[in-house]
Order: structure tokens, then sequence, then C-alpha cells
């Protein structure tokens, strides 16, 4: 979205945010308006949306403990914020769900290899090849 209309981003962004209030309970409001948050950050906006972005996957995570995706992205601001075991926690959730998310094992092998877990991180790694060689569509 915010590479097709940026100058829409705002916009969307109140519309996620009114959408979660109103729909607290609703994992894919909190994942999306989560989403967006992280987004604008990236953009350089709102210096404390990862920590809202935080408790908004956390939540859908809790609201849909299957969702593979809610699961990485929350791997994702983890490894950002310089959390690794929780990142590395919600990797393995993420591929356990959905072994076919190749960009989870990619960067739950960096991890690995990172924290000195040689043997883990070639698994990792291993996964990810083959799903790239198959031409994985869960990247």
């Amino acid at each position: 979205m915010y590479d097709v209309a940026p100058d829409k981003a705002d916009e969307v962004t109140r519309r996620l945010a009114r959408f979660a209030r109103e729909y607290p309970g609703n994992a894919a409001a909190n994942y999306y308006y989560a989403l967006s948050l992280r987004r604008r950050t990236t953009q350089g906006h709102s210096a404390g949306a990862d920590k809202e972005a935080g408790k908004l996957l956390l939540q859908a995570t809790q609201l849909r403990p299957d969702w593979a995706d809610a699961h990485y992205q929350l791997g994702l601001l983890y490894e950002d914020e310089l959390q690794p075991v929780n990142a590395i926690h919600e990797y393995q959730i993420a591929v356990r769900l959905q072994p076919g998310l190749a960009k989870a094992h990619y960067r739950l092998a960096h991890l690995y290899e990172r924290n000195g877990q040689r043997q883990l991180a070639r698994s990792e790694f291993q996964a990810f090849e083959a799903l790239n060689a198959h031409g994985s569509s869960s990247r």
C-alpha cells in the first residue's frame, strides 16, 4: 500500500487505528494496524510506534495463536529491539505453524548463527535453501 499510494498512508493508519480500537478482539485489526505502525516507523515517523506495534502483534498472536505471519512479524520486531531470545521463539513458532515460510527459516538461521548455534543455523539455512529451490510462495 505504501509503495502504491504513499500520500494515503496517514489516512490508512488512522483508519486502521480506529478499526483496532473498535474491535480489540479482532486479530486482523491488531495485526494490520501494527504493520502500518511498523512501516511508518521505518519511514521516520513516530518513534514510540514500535512499542505500540509490539502490543498489537502480541495481542494478534494471543487472539490467533495459529497465525504464522503474526508470529513472524513479532519476531522481526523483537529482532529490531535486540531481543534475540524472544525473536527466536517467535520464528520457531512461525516455522512450526507454517514450515514453508522461507523467510522465517532464514531469520532463524541468522539468529542461531549469531548465538553460536551452528548446527541449528545450518539446519535452518538448508530448509531455507530447499524452499527456495522449490519456489516456495510463502516467502
